[in-house]
């Protein structure tokens, strides 16, 4: 794990200061006309105490998650942990359905969202064996 973040940060970082020279001129994808604008985004944290709140509270729970995820993984198996992260997306789905960020629910309900979901889930299972299907396997 600790190699994972070592290796992790050196790509991110490097990566956020090429983007940070890379023009882009469209207005939804990109601010500062850059690609990536760390100084601006860094400028924006600094200007709101809330921001700096969350990021700090941010950081354990990162670290948690992560130490469970290590935990699910080293006493029960990789498939046990694929599938209890696809629960994450459910939750953060349904938090975002029921609770309201700035005035106004981020997120509405739609069929086709459940319906992926439950397909993306099933896929998961039937890839890891715990659902497994009746088909004969050819030779």
């Amino acid at each position: 794990m600790g190699w994972e973040g070592i290796w992790g940060s050196i790509i991110v970082t490097t990566m956020l200061l090429v983007f940070q020279f890379i023009p882009c001129s469209s207005t939804t994808l990109c601010s500062g006309n850059v690609i990536e604008d760390s100084i601006g985004a860094l400028q924006e944290l600094g200007s709101s105490s809330s921001q700096i709140v969350y990021t700090i509270l941010l950081l354990p729970l990162v670290c948690l998650y992560n130490t469970s995820g290590t935990s699910v993984t080293a006493y029960g198996s990789a498939a046990a942990r694929c599938t209890i992260e696809q629960l994450r997306n459910l939750l953060v789905w349904i938090y975002f359905m029921a609770v309201k960020v700035n005035g106004i629910y981020i997120e509405q309900f739609t069929w086709l969202q459940l319906v992926g979901f439950i397909i993306l889930l099933v896929g998961i299972l039937i890839f890891n064996e715990i659902i497994i299907l009746p088909v004969k396997q050819l030779q």
